[in-house]
């Protein structure tokens, strides 16, 4: 069976997209909780916009910044641990991962399909 993302990725765009995962809750000095995140990984894949029809079915049409990362991977959504993972774009966007399509499991597919919401900058 061949790699579907592979052969995806000699014609979609694609770019580095570095991808923390999610460690644990620590305590900063100041008492407050702040996630801690394994060391980056960057790896080849694809950051794109969600097609309507998906975003439709999920039922979260009119919700802004959604977009479908395509990477290698074992990326994990916030449904299965108490914080998620973070996806970084090429340009520096930070991206939150909310569903992840699990497909490393099929077959020679070493890669999943991830909804993510783009992380809003508050303040300077």
């Amino acid at each position: 069976m061949m790699n579907v993302l592979a052969r995806a990725l000699r014609i979609i765009p694609k770019q580095q997209v570095t991808y923390k995962k999610f460690k644990k809750v620590t305590v900063n000095v100041l008492g407050c909780q702040v996630n801690t995140y394994e060391q980056p990984i960057t790896v080849e894949g694809s950051i794109q916009p969600t097609d309507q029809d998906t975003l439709y079915k999920l039922g979260i049409a009119n919700t802004g910044d959604i977009y479908t990362v395509f990477l290698r991977g074992n990326a994990v959504s916030i449904a299965q641990i108490q914080s998620n993972d973070i996806i970084v774009g090429a340009n520096g966007q930070v991206y939150n991962i909310f569903r992840a399509d699990i497909w490393e499991y099929y077959p020679d597919q070493d890669w999943n399909r991830i909804l993510v919401k783009r992380a809003k900058k508050y303040g300077n």
